[in-house]
């Protein structure tokens, strides 16, 4: 698929639970999905309760464009607006997750 240049469109949705995965703090999760502007296919989606993100994934035809980065940057911005807890990164990361905690910046979560 090729680069679009226009950005993702953005829906927010509560996600009462995700099946097999158990919310850390016995909440609620929350959910951005990216949606392609042209064609509304899913470019990828960001969940997080109130302690820390859970998940993270960007489709691979959408690798390396941003996607995730602007899907951190739209939670934030529901977070500021008061419709979400503020989504911190987890202490638990891979290799490309701890590099892109590092250039996104943010919140580590942490237990103190």
């Amino acid at each position: 698929m090729a680069k679009t240049h226009l950005g993702p469109q953005f829906q927010h949705r509560m996600v009462e639970g995700i099946p097999g995965v158990p919310s850390m703090d016995g909440g609620d999760y929350h959910e951005v999905i990216a949606l392609h502007p042209e064609t509304g296919e899913k470019m990828g989606h960001l969940t997080w309760d109130s302690d820390f993100v859970e998940h993270v994934y960007t489709m691979p035809s959408f690798r390396r464009q941003g996607v995730a980065t602007k899907m951190w940057n739209y939670a934030q911005g529901i977070a500021q607006q008061g419709k979400a807890p503020v989504p911190k990164h987890s202490p638990i990361k891979s290799e490309s997750g701890q590099k892109w905690a590092e250039s996104v910046g943010g919140e580590e979560f942490s237990h103190g």
